[in-house]
């Protein structure tokens, strides 16, 4: 199912991360790689692998539709790599794109940053706004 990043913007999908950030604005640009974050990064909380391990299609599906609306190249899902039963049941469901990085069982400040220098060796350089 294709969708398109209007579609996105009339349904109001925002982030989840707390600030809010409307989904369309990120899915209107370029990556050559999008990442989904499922490192469980607060003690106690299991949704990613949760929501991975119930409904891995509609997930996958879902990165796939973000992957083709950046045009980008890969996608990789960065899970912890003590959670071999949900890393064993979507493997095969990986397209050629698409790939697991499987993450270090650790709760780091700044996840997002430790995320895309594991998923890709690049430092995400410090913005200049103040």
């Amino acid at each position: 199912m294709a969708v398109s990043v209007q579609a996105i913007a009339s349904w109001g999908v925002v982030g989840a991360g707390g600030a809010g950030f409307p989904t369309h604005v990120k899915l209107n640009a370029r990556a050559d790689t999008v990442i989904l974050n499922a490192a469980e990064c607060e003690p106690l909380l299991h949704k990613d692998k949760e929501l991975l391990r119930h409904f891995p299609d509609e997930v996958l599906d879902g990165l796939e539709a973000a992957r083709q609306l950046l045009g980008a190249r890969q996608a990789v899902v960065g899970i912890k790599y003590k959670y071999t039963d949900v890393i064993d049941a979507i493997s095969p469901k990986l397209n050629n794109a698409t790939r697991i990085v499987e993450l270090s069982d650790s709760y780091p400040a700044g996840d997002e940053f430790i995320l895309v220098y594991d998923v890709s060796g690049k430092i995400i350089p410090p913005s200049d706004a103040r």
